[in-house]
Order: C-alpha cells, then structure tokens, then sequence
C-alpha cells in the first residue's frame, strides 16, 4: 500500500501506569518499564483496533508474548497434525514448551570450571525434585557441557534425573578436601547418611543419571550410595585423583554403596560407566542386593571390585552383597585384583576381559585376576590377557571354596578344587618304542590327581578308557582301565616325573597307523 502522507512523528515518554492512547504512528516510551509502544489510530483509517501496539527491543520478553507454539515435524516432509483435526492444532507458548526441561544454568549455574557451582546445582535438584511432590513439577535436569566445580557434596534425591553431553563433556568437580564425595544419594528432602528417611522424606529411589563425569581432584570418595533402590547410571564416568594407585592408601572408593539394618541398597545398574584413578573402582560390604555392571571399564585402579572384606555378620552387613553381576567389563591397568571377593557369596563374573591385571603395572603376574574366597561365586567365560605359563604361576581365577567355579573355553570347567579341561585331539605317532610325551601334564604341586578320560582309535579299532594318575614331588602312578571296540591297538602308556611336572608318555607298536588320541582330564587341585 503507497504511503499517501508523511506526518512529523511525535512521541511522549513517562511511567508505565500513566501511558495514555497514542495517536496514529506516536511513539511512547515506558520509562520504569524499559518498554516502547506504537499508537494504532482510528479503525476508520484501518486500525484493527484502538489501542497501544508494543514494539520489540533487547528488553521485551518474547516469552511472555509468544503463545501459539505449534510442533511442525516438517522434517518428514509434511506437517504433523498435533490436535484433534488438521484444524485445531495443539498451541503451546513457548515458556511451557522450554519448562519440558530444566537446565542447570536455569537455576544459575556456569559450568565455567571457576565459578562455584554448588548452591545452584543442589538448588536446582531441590526446586525440581522436593520441594513439591506432584510429579508434574518434575523435569529432566540437564547439564550443559562444561565443568560444573563444586565445594561441597551434591545431593541427588529421590525421582531425580540428570542428564549431561557425555562423559568428556560434562563434568561436575569436587574442589574442596574436606567433604567426603563429590555427590551422593538422598531422599526426597535432600536428606544424607543417618538422616536418610527422617521426617516423612521417601528414601532414595528411582534416579537416573546420564552422560556426565564425577570427578575427584581431592583425596577423597567419589560418589555414595546409601540406603537406594532402583538407580540407574548410563555412559557415567567416575573419576578419582589417584593417577597410578599402586597400594590400598587412603581406601579411596570411585563408588561406594551402603545399607542400614532396615533399608538395604538393591536394583542398581551401571551401563557402559568408567571407574578410573582411585584405589578402588567399586567397594559394598553391607547387605547390598542386585548390582549389575555391564560394559563398564575399569582402569588405572589399585583393585577394581571388592566386595564383603569388612562384612561384620551383624547391623547393615549381616551377610554382605549379593548378586552381584560384573558383565562384559573390560578391566586393565589395575595394579592388584580386578575382583576380590571376601566371605560372600552369589557374586558373578562373566564374559569381561582382563588385560593388565594383577601383575603390579610391572607385566609379571602377582596377583588373582579374580580371587573368590567363599561359597557361590561363579566366573563364565571370562578371558585374560595372561598366559597359559603366566596361569601357573599365578592363576587368573583362584577359587579357595569347593562350591564356587568357573568356566573358560581354553581351560574347561573348575568347581572349586576340581577342574574338567576340555577334550583334546592328538596323534600318537605308530611304532613309537621308547616312552614319548603325549603332551598331557600335571603339576605335582597343584595337580595330585587326575583322571583322563579317553578313546584311542587306530585303523578300524577303538579302546575306551580311563588313566587314573597321582602326582607327587616324590613320584607318580598310573594305572589305565579299558575296553576295546575290535582288537589290541598296541598302546601302552606311562608316566615320569621331572622336578613338579609329571608327563603323561606312549609307546605304541608297528601296525602302519598312528594313534588318534582324544582326551578330557578331571583333577584335583589342592594348592
């Protein structure tokens, strides 16, 4: 439309109360208000209608005008019908719509890794999580990336769920020397320790935690779990101050869980978490239930899982942790054991491989990688850097309980004591006359019974049997119970003894084939 007329523009300034009708095209500046209105004019000259339009500036809050956000999805190509016809979309403003969650830095917080943090972030758990408790008010609190530095401990109270960029992204940083972790679980009320519960507060439950790092620059704990159900921890890492931890030190816990007589600790899962430069990784040794750790990694640790070494028998450890699952974890450079378990039982270790561990970062074995020192453990086709010569030495799995066992491809079957390798193929070369290793040892220090159990298949006939033998320092006898499938196959075996290693050897006699050996051994180790 041609602007027909150009007038002089008159404007008026004053306080917001006493902002009168502006005429046509008059300006008017709210002094108190740091707003500027346009004045619409008559509907006679076109107006919509009589009144004061507002002019946008830095200082107008678009938030407050905004209110027919709609979701367009237009990604697809089309857009979405959000309402009940293509007619009545759904309208939000656009402050509901940025209340769907809460960011830290909403309540204050930098992340500027100078600033202290601490009041902003448990203010913000607070405000979020207790001090009402409609779940409406409840909102995802998320971390922006940046490090977040902290002076005291960080409450994460029940229902609680944060939610960082990733555990390089995202850290929240203990600073100060004398507060015992960088954060822990409460209740509702934001209520730790023996205060947990009190005055009519829910114990802590059902809070989820994503994508961040907590981190330890002082000598002290890392993060504490008390009296909790139903916690979940997703691509957490926790990182303590120790770079190398080559003895038990100050006893420094990347996580620690607890329990009280009445309330005990249980349903707690870490997915794909780090536990990192501390003398240990993971410590429980009250009556803690169901705790899964799945493809964490466990690394730069004096030990990483230890679990019912101080067990009292009485209060809030009457019989320790129990099941408890280490699943595809991958463990190295930790100095001593990765898992140490004392006098507790139902603890499981499955399908996680150990690279540097238990060898004192010097290479050379010392140390279990897995050490079960009661009833029910179990380690399942774990794996191990180790050698089958390191495994003499020190063995990876060491088992001090008859009803505890483990079972690794290489190695077959250990329960307790007694161990079933796996069955093994050789071949016993024909018209072998003097005695000749079958390649089957024992250890007379650790193996002093053994019974191999065999088929000897030559041409068209079999023997089926069992080599029973026992080993000692000072000698070693066998004896071979068979039976044939056809005739003689011309085989006799025996045994030597050669410092603590006795040798299973052969002689076969002249018929034109060799020996097809197949073979399980069971054992008794008494080391």
């Amino acid at each position: 439309m041609p602007i027909v007329s150009i007038s002089k523009i008159q404007h008026r300034y004053g306080l917001g109360d006493n902002l009168p009708q502006l005429s046509a095209a008059e300006l008017g500046w709210v002094i108190d208000q740091r707003k500027l209105y346009i004045g619409n004019g008559p509907t006679s000259e076109g107006a919509p209608g009589i009144g004061n339009t507002e002019i946008l500036t830095e200082h107008s809050n678009i938030l407050e005008s905004a209110s027919t956000y709609t979701y367009a999805g237009d990604a697809g190509g089309y857009t979405v019908q959000t309402g009940a016809t293509g007619n009545t979309p759904v309208a939000r403003t656009l402050q509901s719509k940025f209340d769907d969650m809460a960011s830290v830095k909403d309540f204050g917080a930098k992340g500027d890794g100078a600033t202290d943090d601490t009041a902003a972030i448990n203010r913000a758990l607070f405000e979020l999580f207790c001090r009402n408790t409609t779940t409406q008010v409840r909102r995802s609190l998320f971390f922006p990336a940046g490090t977040y530095i902290v002076s005291d401990e960080i409450k994460i109270p029940t229902y609680a769920m944060l939610r960082g960029e990733g555990q390089d992204c995202t850290h929240i940083t203990q600073t100060s020397s004398s507060v015992t972790c960088v954060a822990r679980s409460a209740d509702s009320l934001q209520q730790v320790g023996a205060n947990i519960g009190n005055n009519g507060a829910a114990l802590p439950h059902f809070i989820d935690i994503y994508d961040m790092t907590f981190e330890q620059n002082t000598a002290n704990h890392v993060f504490i779990i008390n009296s909790s159900t139903n916690l979940r921890f997703h691509k957490v890492g926790f990182k303590g101050s120790i770079t190398s931890p080559t003895t038990v030190g100050d006893s420094l816990v990347c996580v620690s869980i607890f329990s009280t007589a009445v309330n005990f600790s249980s349903n707690i899962i870490f997915e794909q978490c780090q536990f990192t430069n501390n003398n240990f990784g993971l410590v429980i040794d009250d009556d803690v239930h169901s705790v899964t750790v799945n493809a964490s990694k466990w690394i730069d640790l004096y030990k990483g899982v230890k679990l019912g070494e101080n067990t009292t028998g009485a209060g809030s450890s009457v019989d320790g942790p129990q099941a408890i699952n280490i699943t595809n974890c991958f463990f190295d450079s930790v100095y001593s054991n990765g898992i140490h378990c004392y006098a507790v039982s139902n603890i499981y270790s499955s399908f996680n491989y150990f690279d540097d561990v238990g060898n004192h970062l010097a290479g050379t074995p010392f140390d279990n990688c897995i050490l079960f020192l009661d009833s029910g453990c179990a380690s399942l086709c774990d794996s191990f850097e180790r050698t089958e010569a390191e495994n003499i030495t020190v063995a990876r799995v060491e088992l001090s309980n008859a009803s505890s066992f483990f079972l690794q491809p290489n190695e077959g079957f250990h329960n307790g004591r007694r161990q079933q390798r796996p069955a093994v193929n050789v071949t016993l070369l024909d018209n072998t006359s003097s005695a000749t290793s079958t390649g089957v040892t024992l250890s007379a220090t650790a193996e002093k019974a053994a019974k191999i159990y065999y088929t000897a298949a030559r041409g068209s006939y079999i023997r089926h049997g069992m080599l029973t033998i026992t080993a000692s320092s000072a000698g070693s006898t066998i004896s071979d119970d068979y039976q044939y499938d056809g005739d003689d196959i011309g085989l006799t075996f025996s045994v030597t003894v050669a410092g603590s290693t006795t040798t299973l050897k052969y002689i076969t006699t002249n018929t034109g084939n060799n020996v097809t050996f197949t073979y399980g051994i069971e054992h008794m180790n008494y080391s």
